[in-house]
Formats: structure tokens, sequence, C-alpha cells
């Protein structure tokens, strides 16, 4: 849709380009020279052909991802996994993990905050800590940490758009690389880890 808005603008307030070079754009990426270097790296790229790469092995990724998901391979691993929880501590720690394990196995941030959420929402409960802790920790170690798994959905797309590798960008993604760090502090000092009855009074 937004590439469909983008030709609409471009028909409205750049006719002098021409039906013919707004239309291929849309399809091989916008050519234009400007005379400075940086502005022309800019200007010239988009398309659909421009993203073929990436959008294939998206595809190929959610693939993948369903196949686990209906082969209950991620499922039968979690579930191995949530029978060593006792404790407020080690059920948080072991979300971080299995949403991480999850990415890194399905490449797909949807499916690792939706199987590890599913898996461990009755022990959250169990253990009378709040559903928004459950959803915090899913977000911190599901959500965030795909841009940092090189086969990932997440990052082959902040690859393509950014034309450099995933380990190129790796140290400089602070906030996919601390928010699991603070999830397992707050996991293990106790901090706003909330209580399901607590929430109830309220």
């Amino acid at each position: 849709m937004g590439s469909l808005a983008a030709v609409l603008k471009a028909f409205i307030f750049q006719p002098s380009f021409g039906a013919g070079v707004i239309l291929n754009s849309f399809m091989e990426g916008f050519v234009y020279q400007t005379g400075v270097e940086d502005v022309d790296k800019l200007l010239q790229r988009g398309g659909i052909s421009g993203m073929f790469t990436v959008i294939t092995l998206v595809i190929l990724v959610f693939s993948l991802s369903e196949i686990l998901q209906r082969t209950v391979v991620i499922s039968v691993i979690l579930g191995k996994m949530g029978s060593f929880v006792d404790t407020q501590a080690k059920l948080i720690l072991t979300t971080i993990f299995s949403c991480f394990l999850t990415n890194m196995l399905s490449a797909s941030q949807y499916v690792a905050i939706m199987i590890p959420g599913e898996m461990f929402r009755s022990a959250y409960e169990g253990l009378n800590i709040s559903k928004r802790v459950l959803s915090r920790t899913l977000e911190d170690a599901g959500t965030i940490t795909t841009f940092v798994i090189p086969w990932s959905s997440g990052a082959i797309f902040a690859s393509g758009v950014l034309g450099v590798s995933t380990l190129a960008y790796l140290p400089y993604a602070f906030f996919a690389l601390l928010s699991p760090l603070i999830a397992a502090i707050y996991a293990l000092t106790g901090f706003a880890i909330f209580k399901e009855d607590e929430e109830d009074e309220e």
C-alpha cells in the first residue's frame, strides 16, 4: 500500500518524469543523478526487484517455521524445558532462553512469541506472576532478538535495508542485546515482577 501510494503521489506531484519512469521505478527502483554521491545512493534504490532476494528468503523462513510448528518439534523441546521451572526466576529465565532458541530454530519472531507464550502461560498463573510480566518477557527475548540472528526474517530485512551484514551492525544493536539481559536481571532480583493477585486487588 505504501508503494502504491508513492506511485500515486509521483503522478500528482512529479508528472514531469512521465508515466514510464514512474511505473518502472515501482519495479526497478528510481534512478536520478544529482551530482552528490551520498544523495545519489539514497535516491537510486528501491523497487520490487531490489527486494526480491529479501522477499524470497523471508518466504523460505516462514515455510520452515510452519514445518517446525506442524511437526511440534519446538513444542516438544520447550515442554521438556518447562518441567524444570519451580521458581519465578527459573521460569522467567527459561522463557527468555526459550524465546531465543525458538527464534534460532524457526527464524521467526512471531513463532518465538506465540509458542513460548502458550507453553508457559499456565506456569506463570501457577506461580501467581502477572501476565504483564509474561508479555514483557516475550517482547524482550522474542521480538527484539530476531534482529541479531542472521538467518531470521527480521535480520534479513534489516541487513537488506542497511546494506551491511548482521554481524556488522550487531555491536551497535544495544536495544536487542540489553533487553534480554535486563529481563534476566529483573528475574533474578525480583524487581518489577508483578503478582496476579495484586492486579486483582487494584
